[in-house]
């Protein structure tokens, strides 16, 4: 009774509204209130159309039960009569309809010709009753009674899913032939896997892969989506994408990487270090992880703005885990591959080029959001201003960071084309045409990343829906797993939540994450606003009434309609929002930020008086607690949705509930698919569309943007429109389209759901692995061009003599600037290094044993760096800085002299190694007194070696695993080329500066360094380019405006920026660091910058001798020696301003290195005032923020003339307690 009772409802709804809103004007009961009848009447013929439509879904328990009830009516009045007519009426069509339904499958059936089968089809009518409104009218009454009997009706054949539901969309032929379409598979990623059958067949190591996500709340269960801007869409996606890819055979383990939070206001699972989220077996390694970090301060919770300054604190960590992590599984005889880093946005990018840079591993990238789209949207809103949207949102810096993602990154997976096209072709390290060029051709000093498009994975475990089996999952499952001999099968793997507890997801044969529950979709009750919940065993009305039953399947041959017996609690939070609650749903989710345009869609709605007469808006906008506590652009987006609600008087069909748990979000999807609703995304930008796949999965049809993700996806499951999400009137004329067109709604809710597995993890996995792979092979298999600086040099090309031979008779223009010793044949030999062997998957058996190994990232026996605890590191920044280093550096190795012998020191000099040998003796100081010199920036490190004459260069050697290293992508002789051509070229140097240099050429005026000392020969690996005052004023008189000398702007920054946005648009990558050199007799300033390999730098020198000898980055002790005394910055004034010669301050300050900032007691370069104006400004920039809000005790600041001895003394027995 209960579900005949709600299903009586519905009808006496459908026809109540029908009599009186759907009939013409001629039925108005005051017909002098209606000012325009012809619009009225337009309108009413679409609300007839759509609630007959609706009435034509329903059983026939609640038709007969209206008939009943008109029939015998006390009052036997106008509205009684037209409500029996009505009820016939309705009847008449369905059984009619239903008819030709039974007479149109039993003809397909039938062996018969096929075009007398289109012919029969042709005859078939399904709109028409057969009887004329006159000739039906005087026999209603007579015929619906002998047709209804005592209440018993006959059972109706059901609508099929090919059958006439879909008539109007689908062609005859298309319904004879009913075959698979499914999508066409990516070219891009298909071209770049291998063609094996498992490209890791006889692979020996598991595969290990580090996924990066540093911003927003992330836990594995409970996610609370929508909490904040920051956890969103992606936090899911990177937890769903770890437990994917650890079930892949291939793989052993996946760590997701993200921040430590122990901030009392979230939940104490963030604060967590480690969680597993998949577990193959009990007790094993493999699986996936989240693995938290420490990144700032760890009690507060940060916005990702604010994580900026912290970004090498988690990279110097996420390199610490991943090392670790590495020998604990080799170890317990599990050895992995160190197989990619995979960082997701721009921040975990950076993450990820850090790590990569220092590990030497494959790095790819996910961006989820671009900076430069984000920046073009928000000033084309007109909103906010270009300085608003700095000081919100960093955009600055976080288009730093992505460009610097492009110079480390091998792939970058998007999941549209049009963002490849129109979002990351706005930045200088990718060029679309010449990445396909050097693809083609591969030079090795060139590289522009790989763009691969793949679609996104779902995960469809925690969706209530059955859904079509996987064929990708099938194959996988099939391939034997990695260590299967150790461990059992990863198909019996199951997802742990934080406290230990088994979830529910599991697999199943019917697909990934499916599980056999009884999911009946409740019923909407008969009264007020709330929902019924059904009695045990019934039926929800809703699915009763407008969908097949069980038994029946849709055309990809699986069943939507599994129901559960009572209402999801969520549906109940919205329902007390809305005045009717039986109106199919337009259904909106998304956090509440400006870009999703979710004000856009109220507007739409409300201004549209149709769709709001037969619909409800439903707008899930993430948890809220108070308006006022939420974010400011949360705020603001909200506070326009409740205007707009009162604006257009929407109160009763607007729902916006406050709460919703992830468990309510298959729900919540399921609400509109059961009202025969529609789900909307009409952000102004989506760059990936879960949600959109998510509404597909649910069979519901979708309104989408036009812009981003959801055009693929759409071409793909082929389940809705797409609409310009500027454009109000688009998005309800599209909303109207599939609302009142019953058979459209039924062809996007079936094609989504029949594709929906091109979506499945398993399928996104399996691609992104497959195209790692192919990349890799490619990388090694494939013949580049290898015109490069090495071995045998073109001389001719270079300007050089004849080979060059020193007193020994070997090879003088190969020394590094004529300056280093020569190597001889023993030296030259490259120990191995047995993690980095694993890392680049040579053999167990490759990697030798030695007992001078305290790890088995190994010590190199013949340095004394090999046998030190710790590293103290003095930064010196040229010759004209060696009297102000010398005091800090004497007293560096007077605490290292205290240490037992366990703290090794060294100095990081611009310098190249004979000119900072000669600089040492000048001040003063032993050579012997030092263990490793990093100089040219950190191209060249040198290490006093165990035995033989420290104290002069024979006793020292280069390191040649940090050479090899460091020469990835990298080819001197291509570089100077093009800067040659750089400095040349008009855009570099403009006509009147053309003019001014006559007859000298420009390359002489402006880039000397390039001309060749043949008797010093060149370094390899670093490129010097002295700009003096008239060549700063050449240049910053010719960039367009953005460096004018005089003008307040920045000429050796500004050029420095300029050279390095060329390089990178034309595929060079290199790292550029700014030297600000005061000359004398005068006070300007003469600017030189350094370029050198993109991994070679003074900061990732350091990271790189700390992970070769085994050393935590927190035994490294970097003492920086500033240029200017600190001052105040900041509101609060707790923030120091500090500032150096080099633009490369920030990189040796920031990460877990302990730091002491020795500062003058006066500036040294004098009164900045009397600089030239724009490298005054230059100054200005090499300055960075330094202060314990930022960074805690880590960096503490000391006067350059007092002893910091002791300092560095307690430092030292710390950072050796901390490494024993």
């Amino acid at each position: 009774m209960a579900e005949a009772s709600a299903n009586n409802s519905w009808v006496d709804s459908y026809l109540d509204a029908l009599l009186s809103y759907g009939l013409s004007s001629e039925y108005a009961s005051d017909k002098n209130k209606v000012p325009d009848s012809d619009k009225v009447d337009a309108d009413r013929q679409v609300y007839a159309k759509y609630y007959v439509s609706q009435i034509m879904q329903l059983g026939e328990e609640g038709i007969q039960d209206a008939w009943n009830k008109a029939t015998s009516a006390r009052h036997y009045g106008e509205k009684d009569a037209r409500l029996e007519y009505l009820s016939w009426r309705v009847w008449f069509m369905k059984r009619n309809k239903a008819r030709v339904v039974a007479e149109e499958q039993k003809l397909l059936q039938e062996d018969l010709p096929e075009q007398y089968k289109l012919d029969k089809l042709d005859k078939l009518d399904l709109s028409q009753e057969g009887v004329s409104d006159e000739e039906a009218t005087p026999k209603a009454s007579d015929q619906a009674k002998a047709a209804f009997g005592d209440g018993q009706m006959a059972p109706l054949p059901q609508d099929q899913p090919d059958g006439p539901s879909a008539k109007a969309a689908k062609s005859k032929t298309s319904r004879l032939h009913a075959g698979s379409n499914s999508p066409p598979e990516t070219p891009k990623a298909d071209a770049l896997m291998p063609k094996t059958a498992d490209p890791f067949e006889g692979r020996v190591d598991g595969l290990y892969i580090v996924l990066i996500s540093l911003h927003g709340l992330v836990r594995g269960d409970a996610m609370e989506l929508g909490k904040d801007p920051d956890t969103g869409g992606q936090v899911k996606y990177v937890v769903e994408l770890a437990r994917a890819l650890a079930r892949h055979p291939a793989v052993f383990r996946v760590d997701l990487l993200t921040r430590l939070i122990e901030d009392p206001k979230v939940a104490p699972e963030y604060g967590q270090p480690e969680e597993c989220i998949f577990q193959a077996e009990e007790g094993d390694l493999g699986g996936a992880y989240i693995v938290r970090l420490p990144c700032g301060p760890r009690h507060v919770y940060l916005r990702k703005e604010k994580l900026w300054p912290h970004i090498r604190e988690f990279a110097d960590n996420g390199i610490q885990h991943a090392k670790n992590m590495v020998i604990k599984l080799a170890k317990a005889h599990t050895p992995c591959e160190l197989y990619a880093v995979h960082g997701h946005y721009a921040d975990a990018g950076e993450v990820a080029a850090l790590m990569s840079s220092t590990l030497g591993v494959e790095m790819v990238m996910t961006a989820h959001s671009l900076g430069r789209n984000k920046l073009e949207h928000l000033l084309a809103s007109g909103t906010i201003s270009k300085a608003e949207i700095e000081s919100t949102y960093k955009i600055s810096r976080r288009i730093e960071a992505e460009e610097r993602a492009l110079e480390c990154a091998s792939i970058v997976f998007t999941s549209t084309a049009q963002e490849i096209d129109e979002q990351w072709g706005l930045y200088d390290g990718f060029d679309k045409k010449l990445e396909a060029v050097l693809r083609t051709r591969r030079r090795i000093g060139r590289h522009m990343p790989c763009m691969v498009v793949i679609p996104p994975g779902l995960d469809f475990s925690n969706m209530k829906v059955d859904l079509p089996a996987d064929p990708a999952e099938a194959e996988m499952q099939s391939v034997k797993p990695a260590f299967s001999s150790v461990g059992s099968p990863k198909a019996g793997g199951k997802p742990t939540t934080p406290k230990g507890t088994t979830s529910g997801a599991t697999f199943s044969e019917n697909g990934p994450g499916l599980k056999p529950l009884n999911r009946n979709i409740g019923s909407i009750g008969s009264k007020g606003m709330g929902l019924r919940r059904g009695s045990h065993g019934s039926l929800s009305t809703m699915e009763q009434m407008h969908r097949q039953p069980e038994t029946q399947t849709s055309a990809a041959g699986v069943a939507l309609a599994q129901y559960i017996k009572e209402d999801p609690p969520i549906w109940g939070e919205i329902a007390r929002f809305l005045r009717n609650p039986r109106k199919p749903v337009i259904l909106a989710m998304s956090r509440p930020d400006a870009k999703k345009n979710i004000t856009t869609l109220v507007k739409a709605f409300g201004e549209n008086n149709t769709l709001r007469e037969i619909a409800n808006l439903v707008l899930v906008m993430g948890n809220r607690e108070n308006i006022d506590s939420m974010a400011a652009g949360s705020n603001k987006v909200l506070t326009q949705v409740l205007k707009l609600v009162d604006s257009h008087d929407l109160y009763g069909s607007v729902a916006y509930p406050k709460k919703h748990s992830q468990m309510d979000i298959s729900d919540i999807y399921r609400l509109p698919y059961a009202t025969r609703g529609i789900f909307t995304n009409v952000a102004l930008q989506e760059p990936f569309g879960l949600t959109v796949i998510e509404a597909a999965a649910h069979g519901v049809p979708t309104v989408a943007t036009k812009n981003g993700g959801p055009v693929d996806i759409m071409q793909t499951l082929h389940h809705g429109i797409l609409v310009d999400p500027t454009d109000s009137k688009a998005i309800a004329d599209a909303l109207l389209r599939i609302l009142t067109n019953s058979s459209l709604w039924d062809e996007y809710s079936q094609s989504g759901v029949k594709h929906i597995m091109s979506y499945s993890w398993w399928s996104h996995c399996k691609k992104m692995l497959e195209v790692v792979e192919g990349e890799k092979r490619f990388q090694t298999s494939s013949k580049m061009d290898k015109r490069r600086l090495s071995g045998d040099w073109e001389r001719a090309a270079l300007g050089l003599p004849p080979k060059l031979l020193d007193a020994s008779g070997q090879d003088a223009s190969m020394n590094r600037l004529g300056s280093t010793p020569q190597l001889s044949g023993a030296q030259k030999s490259k120990p191995v290094n047995p993690t980095a062997a694993r890392i680049s998957r040579a053999s167990m058996t490759d990697m030798p044993e030695s007992p001078t190994m305290r790890s088995p990232r190994g010590r190199i026996a013949n340095v004394r760096l090999a046998h030190k605890q710790q590293l103290i590191i003095v930064q010196h920044d040229g010759g004209f800085r060696s009297e102000s280093a010398f005091a800090t550096l004497q007293q560096a190795v007077n605490a290292a002299h205290t240490s037992d012998g366990q703290a090794a020191v060294g100095i990081a000099t611009l310098l190249g190694f004979d000119d900072a040998c000669a600089e040492l003796q000048r001040i003063g100081m032993k050579l012997e007194d030092l263990d490793v010199v990093i100089c040219h920036g950190g191209a060249d490190i040198w290490q006093c070696k165990s035995s033989g004459d420290a104290s002069s260069p024979s006793g020292w050697e280069p390191d040649t695993l940090w050479e090899d290293l460091i020469d990835w992508r990298w080819d001197r002789k291509q570089l100077q080329q093009v800067l040659t051509k750089l400095a040349e070229s008009p855009t570099l140097i403009s006509a009147p500066t053309q003019a001014l240099l006559g007859n000298m050429s420009p390359l002489n005026k402006v880039l000397p360094s390039l001309e060749q000392d043949k008797q010093r020969g060149i370094h390899p690996h670093h490129i010097t380019l002295e700009l003096d005052a008239e060549a700063k004023q050449m240049l910053g008189g010719s960039t367009n405006g953005r460096a004018q000398a005089g003008k307040g702007g920045a000429v050796s920054t500004s050029v420095v920026d300029r050279l390095r946005r060329r390089l990178r648009s034309n595929g060079y990558r290199a790292h550029l660091t700014l030297q600000m050199v005061p000359t004398e007799g005068d006070a300007s300033l003469l600017s030189r910058v350094h370029l050198t390999p993109v991994r070679a730098s003074r900061s990732l020198a350091l990271r790189f001798l700390a992970n070769k000898f085994g050393l935590p980055m927190q035994a490294v002790t970097a003492v920086t020696v500033v240029a200017t005394p600190p001052s105040v910055a900041g509101k609060d004034g707790e923030m120091l301003q500090v500032g150096s010669y080099t633009s490369d301050l920030a990189e040796l300050i920031s990460g877990v290195v302990k730091v002491f900032v020795a500062m003058p007691e006066a500036p040294e370069t004098g009164n900045l005032k009397q600089l030239d104006a724009g490298d005054a400004t230059s100054m200005d920039r090499l300055t960075i923020k330094v202060g314990s809000k930022l960074f805690g005790d880590r960096v503490q600041f000391v006067k350059a003339g007092d002893n910091i001895a002791e300092a560095l003394e307690a430092d030292s027995k710390m950072a050796r307690q901390n490494t024993r």
